[in-house]
């Protein structure tokens, strides 16, 4: 660069600086006593939670947060069980689809806990909050701590249902594993708070729930258990028991269901499904059938499974064949 050249930069800095000082000046003129602090009404902070006032709202929270994290769960499974099949660009779908559970990299794999054990939090945070209104004699009303029994249990059922290890953590505070031989323990877990609600509730609907709920863990710890009998019907005393008990108030068409809609919360499911099209129903409401018939797991552990780039994966994963 030459001389005269560095000269005329540096006169250009010069003015460009001049231009913006009294635009600074000016700012610090308007901007004098104003400390940017602002009062937000609406603002709420984890204190409030102590006013009787928010206990519908903390049992709506644990729905809501719960209801998130079964979408995010039910995904890995559906393509796992071929209820769906991977027809989209990431791979790490595929290799669910191929029936690979083992493989720790696969981001869906495990993915799913950070929203599941939001709703877990939720769940025992609203429990634990609304029974403390109770004991106060402050709470308005005890279907409202019926309503976070259920959550808390259904929430637990599905954390049993779908991992072979856990962790209960405190927000930022760390828990223990539960451990891969103890997680038959989170359906004790569910039972008990399913019971509490049962004992709690006097609305006939809200009982029909609580029965339907205790005889799916039942039915579901008998599974894991290995108590399927020759006919490959599950022998548990106590899930007929509470089943029997829900159907004196519904019959064999009733279901309880969470509803996702623009006005509550989403589901993971139906996004990877309408919005992202990783997935697509195996079983078609056209009538058409699964017309991706090639991509049943493969549960024979004599034959390795391969990746959508053809490259060996291992032997199918025994769990799914089980």
């Amino acid at each position: 660069v030459r001389k005269g050249e560095n000269d005329m930069i540096a006169k250009l800095r010069k003015q460009k600086a001049l231009f913006m000082l009294p635009g600074i000046l000016v700012l610090s003129l308007v901007t004098v006593g104003c400390d940017l602090d602002a009062e937000n009404p609406n603002a709420l902070v984890e204190e409030d939670l102590g006013d009787p006032a928010v206990a519908g709202a903390m049992a709506n929270g644990a729905l809501n947060t719960t209801s998130n994290g079964i979408g995010a769960m039910i995904t890995p499974g559906s393509v796992l069980t071929d209820e769906t099949t991977w027809i989209g660009s990431r791979d790490a779908w595929g290799s669910l689809d191929k029936g690979q559970v083992s493989d720790v990299y696969n981001e869906f794999v495990d993915g799913q806990w950070n929203q599941i054990t939001e709703g877990r939090w939720m769940a025992d945070q609203a429990v634990k909050t609304l029974e403390a209104f109770q004991s106060e004699g402050t709470l308005s009303d005890t279907e409202i701590l019926a309503r976070a029994y259920l959550y808390a249990g259904v929430v637990r059922v599905y954390i049993a249902d779908w991992f072979e290890d856990f962790v209960y953590s405190d927000k930022t505070i760390s828990g223990v594993p539960i451990g891969k031989g103890n997680m038959m323990t989170v359906y004790d877990e569910a039972i008990t708070i399913l019971k509490s609600g049962l004992s709690t509730t006097s609305d006939s609907e809200m009982k029909a729930r609580f029965n339907a709920m205790i005889a799916r863990a039942y039915f579901a710890k008998a599974i894991h258990a290995g108590g399927l009998n020759g006919g490959g019907f599950v022998t548990s005393g106590d899930a007929k028991t509470y089943a029997d008990a829900a159907l004196s108030t519904w019959d064999e068409t009733s279901k309880y269901q969470i509803k996702y809609s623009s006005t509550t919360v989403s589901s993971d499911f139906s996004w990877q499904v309408n919005g992202r099209s990783e997935l697509e129903f195996g079983i078609r409401p056209d009538g058409i059938g699964d017309p991706f018939p090639a991509d049943l797991v493969d549960t024979d552990a004599s034959v390795d499974v391969a990746d959508p780039q053809g490259n060996a994966l291992g032997p199918a994963d025994p769990r799914l064949a089980a």
